[in-house]
């Protein structure tokens, strides 16, 4: 199959390259529409005014779970206790007797009554469902009164090496769990989805990414998540180039089928092993040199010494390990246990990391997946809990500088997977003066762009794309306008035509 493609401007070509011809998946040629289109007879789409630029790449995100929340009580941006408890209560009414009910995405941070959260706090108004909110970053949570009975959490109920349960003064439970605690005490009981209803968060993950020019992505879930992605591939159903990683608890699995980073087929492939060193910046559950303000310095989630048995576990089978890591303590023994071992890894989020820490990772030639778009809501967590390490935060052009490979990921649905908000807050570090993370760390908007298409396909692995060049694969993006010379943040506006995956056009607004 043939088809021209045409637009105004092709990102990083020439003045008069306006066109991309495409056949059997690939660029064949590019240039001057007038000149590709002699002769042709095959299909042309014409975009006029539009930008033709690289599929975005996204290094990190979580597909199933993405999907899921575009159906969840959604608690994102809420200012205040008030707002939080009013939506729980409007959609705990339209739910059946007896229906869980989930949310997602409140932040306490943002509230201006300083409530705490507590499932006190929200019991009359989930309306005598069962209620597990999960807290923006995913390494929070808070369930209520009713919940909590199922869960048999008690005063006496012991805390995790790599979690916590909150607990008010007398030392009654509060609702909130920590990282592995929600896991261990929790996360079982909540209803799991049926394949059919996976496949539908997939499929819905998968459009929404598609319409925000995201061609190929590496996903983070649940083994039942993994395996639904392989069938639907083979169903032929998967639009998106899709990396699927393997979760801790599945090591075994992946162990008995001799699992190998790399293996697929053109539209999914399997990635790394995913491991936990600690837990997140908004938990105050990151592993970091310096206190927070409470005087803790966050949790060691899994143990230096159990990471290095896990990552000599995958090695052995050919499996590469990703490993989160977002406090400067976690970061240095990511690496150290990197230094060890070879294989094909990454860290995930690289939050907070030294000057001693970004040379070891050039050195040894391992990856980083960073998060731009997380900026603005760390900016004010970071210079109150990391005042002395806000230094280090999101540190861009030092990593460029040690010629570190980088990925952009968004962590979706943490926040909005769109990967022009990740190119502004890459660029200029914040949305204004106030909220800048860091500013000596930007970089430039076509570093940025580079990052978030080559280098994150380079991490995400599978048919070599990311550039528009000859002979690559036709994934690209078609953008409303010429975004060249524009402020990073009109750039973020922009929305996007179209998005094409190995030459089909998988998506239109």
């Amino acid at each position: 199959m043939s088809i021209l493609v045409k637009a105004s401007h092709i990102w990083g070509k020439e003045v008069t390259d306006n066109s991309i011809l495409v056949e059997n998946g690939k660029i064949k040629q590019i240039g001057f529409f007038d000149d590709l289109s002699k002769n042709f007879s095959g299909e042309v789409h014409d975009y006029k005014k539009g930008t033709i630029i690289p599929g975005f790449c996204d290094a990190h995100l979580h597909m199933a779970w993405l999907g899921q929340t575009l159906t969840l009580c959604d608690l994102r941006g809420c200012k205040s206790s008030v707002e939080f408890l009013n939506k729980i209560r409007a959609y705990a009414k339209k739910l059946a007797p007896g229906e869980f009910l989930r949310g997602f995405g409140w932040d306490d941070r943002a509230w201006s009554d300083h409530e705490k959260p507590t499932r006190w706090l929200i019991d009359d108004a989930t309306c005598g469902h069962k209620c597990s909110l999960t807290k923006v970053d995913g390494h929070s949570f808070l369930i209520n009164s009713e919940f909590m009975k199922e869960c048999e959490v008690t005063k006496e109920t012991p805390d995790l090496s790599g979690g916590r349960i909150g607990k008010n003064q007398d030392g009654e439970p509060d609702g909130m769990f920590y990282d592995s605690a929600f896991d261990e005490y929790a996360r079982k009981k909540i209803p799991s989805p049926t394949t059919d209803q996976l496949e539908g968060f997939l499929l819905k993950a998968a459009e929404h990414l598609l319409s925000y020019g995201i061609t190929s992505c590496r996903s983070f879930g649940t083994l039942d998540d993994f395996v639904t992605l392989a069938h639907m591939d083979r169903k032929g159903i998967l639009k998106i180039r899709t990396c699927a990683c393997i979760p801790e608890n599945a090591l075994a699995w992946a162990v008995d089928l001799s699992a190998k980073t790399g293996t697929g087929s053109k539209m999914f492939w399997t990635g790394q092993l995913k491991l936990f060193a600690d837990g997140s910046l908004g938990s105050k559950t990151a592993l970091v040199s310096e206190p927070y303000s409470d005087g803790t310095k966050g949790l060691e989630v899994t143990s230096v010494p159990q990471i290095k048995e896990k990552v000599t576990m995958a090695h052995q089978i050919g499996l590469g390990v990703a490993i989160h890591a977002i406090g400067d303590e976690a970061v240095k023994n990511v690496l150290r246990v990197f230094g060890e071992s070879s294989g094909q890894d990454t860290v995930e989020h690289f939050q907070c990391a030294k000057p001693q820490s970004i040379a070891l990772a050039a050195k040894l030639n391992i990856p980083v997946v960073v998060n731009p778009s997380h900026m603005p809501l760390d900016a004010e967590a970071i210079k109150a809990e990391w005042p002395r390490l806000a230094q280090y935060s999101y540190p861009l052009n030092s990593l460029i500088k040690a010629g570190v490979t980088i990925g952009f990921g968004s962590d979706a649905p943490v926040v909005n997977p769109n990967p022009l908000t990740a190119l502004a807050c890459a660029t200029t570090r914040g949305r204004t003066t106030d909220d800048q993370v860091n500013s000596q760390e930007a970089i430039s908007f076509s570093q940025a762009i580079r990052i978030a298409t080559k280098e994150s396909s380079s991490i995400i692995g599978g048919p070599k794309r990311g550039v528009l060049e000859e002979d690559f694969a036709a994934d690209f993006a078609i953008l409303s306008e010429d975004i060249r010379g524009k402020d990073p943040w009109d750039v973020e506006k922009v929305p996007f035509l179209a998005t094409y995956v190995a030459g089909e056009r998988v998506w239109k607004k």
